[in-house]
């Protein structure tokens, strides 16, 4: 009896050990790290675990980042599973979904909430298995799926440089290499309008990124057939002054900037202004002043340009700052009428106001100024859709030009949200003519819909 017993018992064991399922290691390789700082962390599921208790990983480890790809190990049997990874950048654990990268086995995309399991699994057969998982943020702009888009608007609108406006908006979303989940976006932005005073308007902004952000090219092109207001030259020139002229303008400027320490740029470009078919009106101010380019006139120049640019989309940013300086060189040897030089500076920075909401405070400085013999339209002009907004584009104008402003910007949803606005600048003819009794006061609100 006792030897029945033991045999049984030997039986039971022995099948017991057959059943314990064998372990494999199952080594997962993460990579595209923004930077090497941080802890990875890498989680595991099974079935059971993503489809119930809200997923669950059923295993996680968490190592610090110190390369462009971190690799841990799972020993675990036979079976189907999935991974997921994010950067924890503060290293408090927890995902942060607008500022930190993640990635998913299989490539799995994340819209709209997690993604299916389905979608992320794939079969370990218990022995040894490698995966990649790339890290990516399609939030920051930052994801292999992204394959471009474009966004068409009509533009109806009102200023007082137009009257009403007419017109249309393309927009073109894309990236120059599609394995590439490092670049920020680039950007085509087509715009084409008529308007109540017989204004044409036509012109073309982009920012492209090369692969890895090596190489960024900032351009812009444009015609306009502009009846405008001016009003002189000064930051004191009064209403009365105000003259029409018509006239047709052609401006290009291209700068090719090569990245040379982290989000730090410098290169070289040329800037291309033509005015002609210049028409005074009947007081003929502008023609009576003899200012340079009276008559109109072709600005032909060098530019040189520095600049620092870690905002996450450069077409709509939310976090990051931009600082970028250009000094251009204008000069008869390069086809320009007149010689003189120019120093722009555009400093923004852009805070969220807190991890969990979505408001943004915008903050921007613009500085121009001039040196030598400077056309009217080369000048810097107090107004603009960007900066001081409200006032008439011109009809404050000089050699010498800074501004400042604030932006809250407040959203509601995923499409809508306003912006408050206040801001100060002012022209002068020399640096020590600035004072604080010339500043220009701007205030406004405005109405902020997210078309894509």
């Amino acid at each position: 009896m006792k030897r029945l017993i033991f045999l049984i018992v030997l039986i039971l064991g022995n099948g017991l050990l057959i059943a314990q399922p064998t372990k494999g290691q199952l080594r997962v390789k993460v990579g595209h790290f923004m930077q090497t700082k941080g802890n990875l962390v890498v989680m595991l599921y099974d079935s059971l675990s993503r489809l119930k208790g809200k997923g669950t990983p059923i295993l996680t480890k968490t190592v610090p980042i110190t390369a462009d790809q971190e690799e841990v190990v799972f020993e675990i049997p036979a079976g189907r599973y999935g991974v997921s990874a994010f950067h924890d950048v503060d290293g408090n654990g927890t995902l942060e979904f607008e500022n930190e990268d993640y990635g998913l086995s299989n490539g799995a995309v994340a819209r709209y909430g997690p993604p299916k399991f389905k979608q992320m699994s794939f079969y370990f057969d218990g022995t040894s298995q490698q995966i990649f998982v790339s890290l990516e943020n399609e939030r920051a702009n930052k994801s292999a799926h992204y394959s471009g888009k474009r966004v068409a608007t009509p533009v109806i609108g009102y200023a007082p440089e137009t009257s009403a406006v007419l017109g249309a908006n393309l927009i073109n979303f894309f990236r120059l290499a599609h394995s590439d989940t490092v670049s920020r976006t680039s950007f085509i932005d087509i715009f084409s309008a008529v308007t109540l005073r017989e204004q044409i308007i036509a012109e073309t902004e982009y920012t492209l990124f090369s692969n890895h952000e090596k190489y960024m090219v900032i351009g812009q092109i444009g015609f306009q057939k502009f009846p405008q207001y001016y009003y002189g030259i000064g930051n004191y020139v009064p209403d009365s002054n105000k003259e029409l002229i018509r006239y047709n303008q052609i401006t290009f400027e291209q700068l090719f900037l090569r990245n040379i320490y982290k989000k730090l740029y410098a290169g070289i470009g040329y800037h291309y202004d033509n005015v002609f078919d210049l028409q005074d009106g009947t007081m003929q101010l502008l023609e009576n002043s003899r200012v340079p380019g009276y008559s109109g006139a072709v600005v032909s120049g060098i530019k040189f340009c520095v600049t620092s640019d870690s905002r996450n989309n450069i077409y709509n940013t939310s976090r990051g700052h931009l600082v970028r300086v250009k000094y251009g060189v204008n000069n008869s040897a390069v086809g320009s009428r007149y010689d003189f030089t120019s120093l722009e500076t555009d400093v923004r920075g852009f805070l969220k106001l807190g991890p969990q909401s979505e408001d943004i405070l915008a903050l921007q400085v613009y500085t121009y100024f001039t040196t030598g013999t400077v056309p009217w339209f080369e000048m810097g002009t107090l107004g603009s859709d960007m900066i001081m907004r409200g006032y008439y584009s011109g009809r404050f104008r000089d050699r010498n030009y800074g501004a400042a402003q604030v932006e809250y910007r407040k959203v509601f949803n995923r499409m809508i949200g306003m912006v408050f606005f206040a801001g100060t600048g002012e022209v002068a003819s020399t640096l020590n003519q600035f004072s604080i009794q010339g500043l220009k006061p701007n205030a406004g609100v405005g109405f902020r819909l997210k078309m894509d």
